[in-house]
């Protein structure tokens, strides 16, 4: 380009209108807000049933090895209370299950998209120091112009629970180990040995009434 030349260099073209880039940062935000809750929700909703499943397995998979028929008539009750109170103590998250906010699924984006500097927070900000700057408010809006193009390639990915951090001693494959012997070794015996954890331990057997003998005679 030559000295006298007074064209300048055109800007990078943004996919939207000047005065229609408030309303596209807008949209795009609140269409990644959804798609990170409900992914961050389901997140958190795997990581508190994981530990839950396995439990439950574990105690399906046993009965199905019919552990219950060969301890004593007391040791069902005993078995069901010690899985339940194991049941209640690991579901514990799921007590505490919340739908995510507005700036935890913002921080997800974020992160995924590797930002460390919360360029999707700085988008919802209002300039409030020098706002009655021209200086300011031309970096301001030179700033929020940069970010919202960077907005336009920015996805929400999908649901990446990581449960397996919840579990350090693998009792998960334990449990499904568990669950696959139990299955093959019941043998179509399935509901009868999940059920027989519950028998009644004070149930008495009645000996037999009758008794059959052959008299040969002299």
């Amino acid at each position: 380009m030559s000295p006298n030349d007074n064209t300048q260099d055109p800007e990078p073209p943004v996919p939207f209108g000047r005065l229609d880039r408030r309303g596209f940062i807008r949209s795009r935000l609140d269409g990644l807000v959804r798609h990170s809750r409900v992914a961050l929700f389901l997140e958190r909703l795997w990581r508190a049933l994981l530990p839950v499943l396995v439990v439950a397995g574990m105690f399906v998979g046993v009965s199905w090895l019919g552990l219950w028929l060969v301890l004593p008539a007391w040791a069902g009750p005993v078995g069901i209370a010690g899985f339940a109170a194991a049941a209640l103590w690991s579901a514990r998250d799921l007590f505490r299950l919340s739908w995510p906010s507005r700036p935890e699924a913002l921080d997800r984006v974020e992160k995924a998209s590797g930002y460390t500097h919360r360029p999707l927070t700085t988008l919802e900000d209002d300039l409030t120091v020098g706002a009655d700057n021209p200086e300011s408010r031309a970096i301001w809006a030179l700033h929020q112009r940069r970010t919202a193009e960077a907005l336009a390639a920015i996805r929400s990915k999908a649901p990446d629970p990581q449960a397996f951090r919840r579990d350090p001693w693998a009792l998960r494959v334990v449990a499904a180990c568990v669950l696959v012997v139990g299955f093959s070794t019941a043998a179509g015996d399935y509901g009868g040995r999940l059920v027989s954890a519950f028998q009644n331990p004070f149930k008495t057997v009645e000996p037999p009434s009758r008794l059959d003998a052959w008299v040969t005679p002299p």
